[in-house]
């Protein structure tokens, strides 16, 4: 994705629904484990909790790239 799409995504948006994150991240974590398995699953979400803690958008749409 294109960080000009990006942009238009997040354009105008001052803070996420939380729950949708926490959402998306319980997904995501499954559908890693499905697919990758549990070693590599942890290395691609380390740093994770960290980056919903301070929920600082831009960083969390960093990471997700």
């Amino acid at each position: 994705m294109s960080d000009e799409v990006i942009a238009e995504f997040t354009k105008g948006l001052k803070r996420p629904n939380k729950g949708l994150e926490d959402q998306w991240l319980t997904k995501f974590v499954k559908c890693l484990d499905e697919a990758v398995g549990k070693k590599i699953r942890e290395k691609v979400m380390r740093g994770s909790k960290e980056l919903v803690a301070s929920f600082n958008q831009q960083e969390v749409i960093d990471w997700t790239k």
